[in-house]
C-alpha cells in the first residue's frame, strides 16, 4: 500500500501538523496583504508593454509593490495606512470601477492626475491645454480619441464665429461628441469629451490607459478610478522569464533579484526535499520513559527506503531494506480508516517468526510467519496515544529517523544498526 499523495506531501493527518500549514499560509497571505502579490494581465491592452493571455505559459505574470501605495483591511478598498501619491505613468494594478464588467482586476498605465483637466486628441493627451511627452521607456503610443474633426480646422472656424467663452466650448463640445458618435467610439467619453463631468479628474481619483489604445477598454469607458482602487505599481515581469522586465529598478539592486526569485525558489525546493528526501516530524504524543518527548521535531530519511515522486507517492528507487532495531517511519490505517504516519523499532524480517507480544529480538514462538516484502514493528506511543506491533509491507516504510533537532536540549541523533540482518533483502 503505497502513502497517500496528500499525506505525503503534506504531513500526517494530526492537530500540529495543520497547525504548522495553516502557519505558512498565514505568512504567504501576510506577504502578499503587505509587501508583493504576483497578477496575471488577462487581455492585451498593455501591448507591447506587457503581454497579456489568460493562459499561464503565455499571459505575463507581474509583481506588483502593494506597500507603496498604502496597506489596506484584508478582503476591502480601505486603507489603514496611506503611502505614497501614485505618480503619472506608473503602471497600475487596480480594482475595476465597473463592478459588471468581465475582469474585476486590471493592469493600466496611470496618465491623468487629481484636478487635471484631459483631452485626448489628435493622438496626444493634453493636460491643462498642453500635450504630454511620453517618457523614454514607453512605447509611442497613438490615443485614440474617435475624434475624426481636424483640430486646426475647427479652431479657425470658431475663431470665425467670434463667440463668448462659454458658447465657444459649449459649441465645441457638442463638435467633438457628434464626431465621436459618428466613428463608432461613442463609449469613448472620459478624456475625450469636453464636460467637466469628462475631462476634469475629480480629487482622490486617476484617469487609467493602455498602452494598447487602440484595442483597451480603459478608463475612457469606465470613467475616473478612486485612489482607494489602486492595488499597488507593478514592479516587474517576473513570468515567463523570456519577457522578464524591470519597471523600477528593484531586481537591479542586491537583494532584489534573490527576495523576487528566491522565496518562490525555496518554497519550491523545500516542499520537493520534505515530499522525496527529508522531513521533519513533530511528535505529538509521549508518555514516561518514552524515547522521545512530546514536542520533539524528529528529521526522517524519507529517502532510505527508496525516493517517492512528490505528489504521486511512487517510488523510483529501489532503496535498502531496514535494519534490525532500527527506528523508522511507516504508514498503518488510523481509527477513523485514513492514513497515519507512525514510528517504531523494526524487530521481525521476512520469515521470522513472531507474536503480538514479542519482546527482545521480537522472535516469537511460532504464532505467525513475517510475510515475504513485510517487516514486524514494534510501534512507539510517539505516533499516537496508544502502542501496538504491526506488520508492514516495505511499501509502506515512509523513512528511517535521523535526530532530533528541536528543542536544542535534547537533540541528538540516531545511527540505524548495523547487524547480520541488515542485508536481507525484501
Amino acid at each position: 500500500m503505497l502513502l497517500s499523495p496528500l499525506t505525503f506531501v503534506f504531513g500526517p493527518l494530526t492537530r500540529d501538523n495543520a497547525i504548522g500549514w495553516v502557519k505558512i499560509v498565514l505568512v504567504v497571505l501576510g506577504i502578499q496583504w503587505i509587501w508583493f502579490q504576483p497578477f496575471a494581465v488577462p487581455s492585451g491592452s498593455m501591448e507591447p508593454t506587457i503581454h497579456g493571455d489568460e493562459h499561464f505559459f503565455v499571459g505575463d505574470r507581474v509583481a506588483v509593490n502593494k506597500h507603496r501605495y498604502g496597506i489596506r483591511v484584508p478582503f476591502t478598498n480601505k486603507l489603514i495606512y496611506r503611502g505614497a501619491d501614485p505618480q503619472r505613468w506608473d503602471i497600475v494594478v487596480f480594482n475595476n470601477p465597473d463592478k459588471n464588467a468581465k475582469h474585476g482586476i486590471l493592469v493600466k498605465r496611470l496618465v491623468g492626475l487629481p484636478g487635471e483637466r484631459i483631452h485626448i486628441r489628435g493622438g496626444k493627451v493634453y493636460v491643462n491645454g498642453k500635450a504630454l511627452e511620453l517618457p523614454a521607456d514607453m512605447p509611442p503610443v497613438q490615443y485614440t480619441s474617435g475624434d475624426m474633426t481636424d483640430p486646426e480646422e475647427v479652431k479657425r472656424k470658431l475663431d470665425r464665429m467670434n463667440l463668448s467663452p462659454a458658447d465657444r466650448r459649449a459649441y465645441e463640445a457638442e463638435i467633438m461628441r457628434v464626431s465621436v458618435a459618428n466613428s463608432g467610439l461613442a463609449q469613448f467619453k472620459y478624456g475625450v469629451l469636453l464636460e467637466d463631468e469628462y475631462s476634469v479628474v475629480p480629487p482622490d481619483h486617476y484617469l487609467m490607459l493602455g498602452d494598447n489604445s487602440a484595442n483597451s477598454g480603459d478608463g475612457r469607458v469606465f470613467g475616473w478610478v478612486p485612489r482607494e482602487n489602486l492595488i499597488g505599481p507593478v514592479f516587474c515581469i517576473w513570468w515567463p522569464f523570456s519577457h522578464g522586465r524591470d519597471f523600477t529598478g528593484f531586481t537591479k539592486t542586491w537583494w532584489g533579484k534573490p527576495l523576487l526569485y528566491g522565496i518562490p525558489a525555496l518554497f519550491i525546493l523545500y516542499e520537493i526535499l520534505s515530499a522525496s528526501f527529508v522531513r521533519s516530524w513533530r511528535v505529538s504524543h509521549a508518555g514516561p520513559g518514552e524515547l522521545f518527548q512530546k514536542g520533539d521535531h524528529v528529521v526522517v530519511n524519507q529517502a532510505a527506503f527508496g525516493v517517492r515522486l512528490p505528489l504521486l507517492g511512487a517510488r523510483v528507487t529501489q532503496g535498502r531494506p531496514p535494519r534490525r532495531n532500527e527506528l523508522v517511519f511507516y504508514v498503518a490505517p488510523g481509527p477513523d480508516g485514513s492514513e497515519q504516519l507512525c514510528m517504531g523499532h523494526v524487530f521481525g524480517f521476512p520469515g521470522d517468526s513472531v507474536t503480538a507480544d514479542a519482546g527482545g529480538d521480537g522472535r516469537g514462538s511460532g504464532a505467525s510467519v513475517v510475510p515475504a516484502g513485510h517487516y514486524f514493528i514494534r510501534q512507539s506511543s510517539a505516533g499516537r496515544e496508544t502502542a501496538k506491533p504491526a506488520c508492514v509491507a516495505h511499501g509502506d516504510l515512509a523513512g528511517s529517523v535521523m535526530a532530533v533537532w528541536w528543542p536544542v536540549s535534547r537533540a541528538r541523533s540516531f545511527a540505524a544498526p548495523d547487524d547480520g540482518d541488515g542485508g536481507r533483502a525484501s
